[in-house]
């Protein structure tokens, strides 16, 4: 089953995507503290989603064995989706980006 998550992006990275000059992106995963044993299973700390069902893998290549360890962003075929940052404007009903608050 297909699940949508979010991907923070500042506003630089969010113009690169729209002009079609950024196609992929990297996300750290810290080892650290990373799995725990939930109710329904593993769980992995994602840090921008909290605790979240383990389901895809990847290799953990910094140990001297080769460990596997499961995914904390999802699994192969999930919809990533672009979050940008962005703060509310003072005394106004709408939501702006840091890049267009910052040329106004």
């Amino acid at each position: 089953m297909t699940k949508e998550r979010p991907i923070l992006f500042s506003t630089s990275m969010v113009r690169a995507i729209l002009d079609g000059r950024k196609t992929q992106t990297r996300r750290i995963v810290k080892a650290d503290n990373l799995a725990r044993h939930g109710a329904d299973g593993v769980e992995l700390w994602t840090g921008f989603m909290g605790w979240q069902p383990a389901e895809a893998i990847f290799a953990d290549q910094s140990l001297s064995t080769n460990r596997e360890t499961r995914c904390p962003y999802g699994s192969p075929g999930d919809r990533l989706y672009v979050r940008e940052t962005c703060r509310a404007q003072p005394r106004a009903s709408c939501w702006i980006s840091p890049a267009c608050a910052s040329s106004s």
